[in-house]
């Protein structure tokens, strides 16, 4: 048994089957198949639709495997077929160029990056690496990269005779000029070193000053700050001067009137010393002031020398206190012509928290 096209209709049946199934046609004992191409027919028909073969007809073999062959070959709709190819093509190229979009787009934006990275880094080894990978991607960037590249090396030549000129000047204008530069931090404690070194070397407030101020996180802040205070408090300023020096004058102008409230206030509470005597009061002074004018002393007159020498202390809580020694010369204008008339003395003072705290006097060889 055999499945067969039915010669009528074209669908599938068995070559047993009385008829066909679809159309009705008589298939059993009612069909022929012709000995050159095959094909299934009916007997009713005299000859192969197909090929023209008659029942029984001789045929070559060559001649029937042709005609198989031709009949077994579909006839092909080359119209389709072009369009297929075609679209087959286009789908091609499609997916190539979103391919090579894509790629693109990708390599774009990581060449970007690295750019960025390479640009931003402050470092040569990622330069050199960007160029190594992306160096002739775009020329902008290559030309960029190149000259900060290059940039390098002149400051790698710079910072070789800076460190051979070794001087303050030069470590300075290096960080002003490249201060982006690997080696700033270099310069930064170099240049601290040699101001801290100057400090030391002067000793002085004015130094350690200046350390401090241009090196704000230096290795020695600290014991700069404290130096500097120490020394500072020991600085003599114009103000310091110009107290001192108006207290003594109120002092002898208060003696010269005979002013006691206003030798009060030229006095601490607690006078350690007056005229060599220890633990005074502001009486003693008060005393002294009336033992001046005896009865033949009709006026006292006071000339304090420009020959001041003062230093300075300053205690914790900032009151200073002043060592003072200067000159001063007492005229007397007496009824007693016998009498002298002119004393010179040394004296020697502290003052504390602008007042006279101790003051003794030695008087001067004429």
């Amino acid at each position: 048994m055999a499945i067969i096209k039915c010669p009528e209709c074209g669908h599938d049946v068995s070559d047993k089957a009385k008829t066909c199934p679809n159309c009705g046609v008589d298939i059993a004992g009612n069909v022929i198949q012709c000995q050159r191409c095959y094909n299934i027919y009916l007997k009713e028909e005299s000859k192969c639709p197909d090929c023209g073969t008659m029942p029984g007809q001789k045929i070559s073999t060559e001649k029937s495997k042709n005609t198989v062959k031709q009949k077994e070959k579909k006839p092909v709709n080359k119209k389709n077929n072009i369009t297929f190819w075609l679209l087959v093509l286009l789908l091609s190229l499609l997916l190539v160029g979103v391919s090579v979009y894509f790629y693109i787009h990708v390599k774009t934006q990581t060449e970007t990056e690295a750019y960025n990275n390479a640009i931003n880094s402050n470092s040569p080894v990622i330069l050199q690496d960007y160029l190594n990978k992306y160096g002739s991607y775009d020329i902008s960037h290559h030309d960029s990269v190149v000259a900060v590249l290059n940039n390098f090396f002149i400051v790698d030549s710079v910072w070789l005779e800076t460190c051979k000129n070794g001087s303050r000047e030069s470590y300075s204008d290096f960080i002003d000029d490249y201060p982006n530069s690997d080696y700033v931090i270099d310069a930064k404690q170099r240049l601290d070193s040699i101001d801290w070194i100057t400090a030391k070397t002067n000793d002085d407030a004015e130094s350690y000053k200046f350390y401090l101020e241009n090196n704000p996180d230096g290795m020695y802040v600290d014991e700069a700050q404290s130096l500097f205070n120490l020394r500072d408090s020991k600085i003599i300023r114009k103000s310091d001067s110009l107290m001192v020096v108006k207290l003594f004058n109120d002092y002898y102008k208060a003696l010269s009137d005979k002013d006691g409230e206003m030798l009060k206030k030229c006095f601490t509470l607690n006078i350690t010393s007056f005229l060599s005597k220890p633990n005074a009061r502001i009486s003693d002074v008060i005393s002294y002031m009336q033992r001046l004018y005896a009865k033949d002393v009709n006026e006292v007159s006071f000339l304090i020398l420009d020959d001041w020498k003062l230093t300075k202390t300053q205690s914790s809580n900032g009151k200073k206190s002043f060592n003072v020694n200067f000159t001063v010369d007492y005229k007397f204008k007496r009824t007693d012509k016998k009498k002298k008339a002119f004393h010179s003395y040394k004296v020697d003072a502290t003052v504390f928290h602008g007042r006279i705290q101790s003051l003794d006097m030695s008087a001067n060889s004429i």
